[in-house]
């Protein structure tokens, strides 16, 4: 599913199959779009790229979602569960999370701020853009489950974890947490 401009959900059943990505908007012709909101329903995504995709920001704020992001061996796709170009924003849900690379990726800040999220990736949540020294984690709320290969929590700017937070990783190569 591609839209040029926003993807904006607030109920029914979406399940989408793709070779690509699954959900994605990609104009940056106006300064106001290429944004995801979603807001209820349940959303299942299978992908052989990024699940789900947004230019710039992608808002949860309720609904049952999963993904699976899986890179087949001749596809050099980008393989995230939850992507954005500038901002990611959990605020609620049910999410789980599944994806060959990161499984949920900020090329700005990413933010948990509620819900129950469950992620299992090489990389598990990874926010800016190698070397920016930007992008932050901020940790307030919700209830999150990291299973990761490689990192936890990769931030190019700080992670911030507050509030009643639960953080459980299960990293084998490296620390949790890695920071600026």
């Amino acid at each position: 599913v591609r839209a040029s401009e926003s993807i904006e959900i607030s109920d029914g059943v979406i399940a989408v199959r793709s070779g690509n990505d699954g959900l994605k908007t990609s104009s940056d012709k106006k300064a106001d779009k290429g944004y995801i909101d979603i807001s209820g329903g349940t959303i299942s995504v299978s992908s052989g790229g990024d699940a789900v995709a947004a230019l710039t920001e992608l808002r949860i704020s309720g609904g049952t979602i999963s993904t699976g992001s899986r890179r087949d061996l001749v596809s050099a796709a980008s393989c995230k569960g939850l992507k954005a170009g500038a901002m990611v924003d959990i605020s609620g849900g049910t999410l789980d999370i599944a994806a060959d690379e990161d499984g949920i990726h900020s090329g700005g800040e990413l933010r948990i701020r509620g819900g129950d999220v469950r992620v299992t990736a090489s990389t598990g949540l990874q926010a800016g853009l190698r070397d920016s020294g930007a992008g932050d984690i901020l940790l307030s709320g919700g209830r999150l489950f990291v299973s990761a290969a490689k990192q936890g929590l990769k931030a190019e700017g700080e992670i911030y974890a507050n509030n009643e937070l639960l953080v459980l990783f299960n990293s084998e190569k490296q620390a949790g947490f890695a920071a600026g």
